[in-house]
């Protein structure tokens, strides 16, 4: 026998099944646009947490390495922080050639909250109890941060804010991205084309009209993905899971064994990031592209997805990590493909 993860994959309906197929025919034909220099952009967002218990922890009781338990007086008390990435993919005709990753940005989904009342912090008693007559946190009618949901262009209230992706997009993402690909920039020249999740606030109707409207003025391409196809999108399929790894880790190794608090779930997060190699990047870029063949053998469905593990495509057999990329390893150039491909 030999062991395998179980996993939940998305049920399909029939038309999702061929709106999962038409997306992968799109995306494999560079979106009907042919040959030339473009910027896969890919962004979504994740919760991370100030504590994730491991399925797998080691007890060695000759080495004094023994069980750990944790207190909570409830699983609603470990905290998280949701975080939106962007990243980017430069390639030439094919990203069967490679190219260079790109990391957008990191953004902590927060915004201002006012303060209705003075609010000390909280000091636990010895019966366990609370009290809040610790120091003085906030006053009434100061703003102050919190981590708070992410929509698609509702900034909320001031008793209840949101995060919206249409103002990171208006004030960072759409900015950044022009100076990547204008005069002087990273990539001058290159087309960018931009990939959402199509689930949730990437598909609320104001967010969609704002980007579709700016890509349209500026000559580039919104391109979202068919629903429930996590596989298609590069943060879900390789960075994010590969960041909660790391992530963990990194706390633990900072915090010790205890509940991280929202400020310190930032900052590994943050860490993690800014160390997460490019090459990794570019490999699930190559390693969706592949799966979109996926896609298209299966005529849509997602049965593969199930098998346990990682989608293996390959990827390593055929490219090398650079200090920015991938690169092929027998120094091919692939053709652009077909615009009916």
């Amino acid at each position: 026998f030999e062991y395998y993860s179980e996993r939940i994959i998305p049920l399909l309906s029939p038309q999702q099944r061929a709106k999962h197929l038409a997306f992968a025919r799109r995306f494999r034909s560079n979106w009907g646009l042919g040959g030339g220099k473009f910027l896969l952009i890919m962004f979504d967002e994740k919760w991370f947490w100030g504590l994730v218990l491991r399925n797998h922890a080691k007890k060695i009781a000759s080495n004094g390495v023994g069980h750990h338990t944790f207190s909570a007086y409830h699983r609603n008390h470990i905290n998280k922080t949701m975080a939106v990435g962007a990243t980017a993919f430069a390639y030439k005709d094919s990203i069967e050639n490679g190219g260079r990753a790109h990391k957008i940005g990191f953004y902590r989904a927060q915004s201002n909250k006012v303060a209705k009342k003075l609010v000390r912090a909280a000091v636990r008693q010895p019966d366990g109890s609370v009290q809040y007559s610790g120091e003085v946190l906030r006053r009434k009618g100061d703003l102050y941060m919190v981590d708070c949901a992410v929509t698609g262009s509702d900034p909320g209230t001031a008793d209840s804010p949101k995060f919206p992706l249409k103002s990171l997009f208006e004030t960072k993402i759409f900015p950044d991205i022009e100076e990547l690909v204008g005069p002087g920039g990273k990539f001058e020249g290159y087309t960018p084309v931009i990939q959402g999740d199509n689930a949730g606030p990437h598909a609320e109707e104001a967010f969609v009209q704002f980007v579709q409207g700016h890509c349209e003025a500026k000559g580039w391409h919104w391109e979202p993905q068919a629903p429930q196809m996590p596989h298609m999108n590069v943060l879900d399929l390789s960075v994010f899971p590969c960041m909660s790894k790391r992530h963990n880790a990194l706390s633990r190794s900072h915090e010790g064994l205890k509940v991280l608090g929202e400020d310190e779930i930032w900052a590994a997060a943050e860490e993690v990031w800014m160390r997460l190699e490019n090459w990794k990047i570019a490999s699930a870029y190559i390693q969706a592209h592949r799966i979109a063949a996926k896609v298209i053998k299966a005529k849509g469905d997602n049965a593969f997805v199930g098998g346990g593990g990682s989608i293996h495509v390959g990827v390593r057999d055929d490219f090398v990590a650079s200090d920015d990329g991938m690169v092929r390893k027998d120094g091919k150039v692939i053709p652009a493909p077909a615009i009916d491909a």
